[in-house]
């Protein structure tokens, strides 16, 4: 098995269908997205270019950070982030939103609890 099987099957552990599936925190698409929508709880919206992503950041069970080059710093905190991570480094997710914690029905997937955007 490939390493980009491995990707796949690590993704499938959270969703039915790694090709395009969309969870309360995360879009994930089939290929490279081009942009990547950022949304806040209260419906704030980012459009934000892959081109510009200079650096990400995973800090197991504390957060991960993506530095945009002229753009904004995004900080998230949550569930299963490090399936978000992978997933940015092949330019997978074409959305992430956060999520109040009182609409989460499992902790399966990625569930961003805490977005800022600094």
């Amino acid at each position: 098995m490939n390493e980009n099987q491995n990707d796949k099957s690590l993704l499938s552990e959270y969703f039915d269908d790694t090709s395009s599936k969309t969870h309360p925190s995360m879009n994930v698409v089939e290929g490279s997205a081009i942009r990547l929508r950022v949304t806040m709880l209260d419906g704030t919206s980012y459009s934000l270019p892959y081109g510009s992503l200079s650096q990400v950041l995973f800090v197991p069970g504390e957060s991960l950070t993506m530095e945009f080059t002229g753009g904004p710093t995004i900080v998230c905190q949550g569930i299963n982030l490090d399936v978000l991570f992978e997933a940015l480094n092949r330019h997978e997710v074409e959305a992430i939103q956060q999520v109040a914690l009182t609409e989460m029905k499992s902790q399966q997937g990625v569930a961003i609890l805490s977005l800022d955007v600094e």
